[in-house]
């Protein structure tokens, strides 16, 4: 019915990375290879973070490239490739003795090969002879371009010097018309001396992809619809979670 077949896999990652501080400024440089049997990632990202006004704000700024490989199990003659290119604005500032706040902005853009190699939608086929379920299996098409953006505002307060809330909102856009808000409270506070207890809280509202439906028509006209997938993590969502 969903084309799923048992599978198991396995991941290494390798991290290389180095801090230059210069008075208050410090100089970030990293390095990420991480491999599986169907996917080959390296990443490579700068950044550099300035104190100012009396050590109470810090400005960072980031940058990543990934050069990524999408493979197939099984397939040896599949091979596509992804590319990400990653940059980022993070501001936060000391108000108080028990408030700090911070605003980010990142970007994200990706080109190439961005769905699953293994996911598959149905599309209705003629019913010729008895028995024909009318439809056929063939793989997801995504556009090969994503532009992405996110705006994030951050607080955390200290009630005391044993317990703390933290209050975000997020907001994400991209070239795929998704748009998705969330909303996070959480609250920890200290048992003990060891013993550290949190309480979370977060809302997520999240629109539909245009291009996102259970099963496809073929199109007389232009034949098949030009972007198809079959994915929850593409419709619309409102999610209320308590932990």
């Amino acid at each position: 019915m969903t084309t799923a077949s048992a599978y198991t896999e396995e991941r290494k990652e390798y991290s290389l990375g180095v801090d230059y501080l210069n008075d208050r400024t410090i100089l970030s440089l990293n390095y990420t290879n991480s491999t599986e049997s169907d996917y080959i990632s390296d990443t490579i990202g700068v950044s550099i973070s300035q104190e100012f006004f009396g050590d109470l704000s810090t400005l960072t700024l980031g940058f990543a490239l990934g050069d990524d490989t999408v493979k197939q199990t099984g397939a040896t003659y599949f091979e596509e490739q992804a590319e990400r290119k990653y940059f980022s604005v993070d501001f936060s500032q000391i108000l108080t003795k028990r408030f700090i706040a911070s605003i980010s902005y990142e970007s994200v853009f990706d080109e190439g090969f961005l769905n699953n190699p293994y996911r598959q939608i149905r599309e209705v086929s003629p019913i010729v002879n008895p028995g024909d379920r009318g439809y056929d299996f063939i793989p997801e098409n995504y556009p090969n371009i994503r532009n992405s953006k996110a705006i994030a505002l951050r607080g955390i307060y200290a009630i005391n010097n044993r317990s703390s809330i933290r209050a975000e909102y997020r907001k994400y856009e991209d070239s795929w018309d998704l748009d998705l808000d969330n909303i996070e409270l959480r609250y920890s506070r200290y048992v003990g001396n060891r013993l550290l207890v949190e309480l979370r809280t977060r809302a997520d509202d999240q629109n539909k992809r245009v291009f996102t439906t259970k099963i496809y028509s073929i199109l007389l006209s232009t034949g098949r619809l030009n972007f198809m997938a079959e994915t929850k993590s593409l419709a619309n969502i409102r999610l209320f979670n308590l932990v």
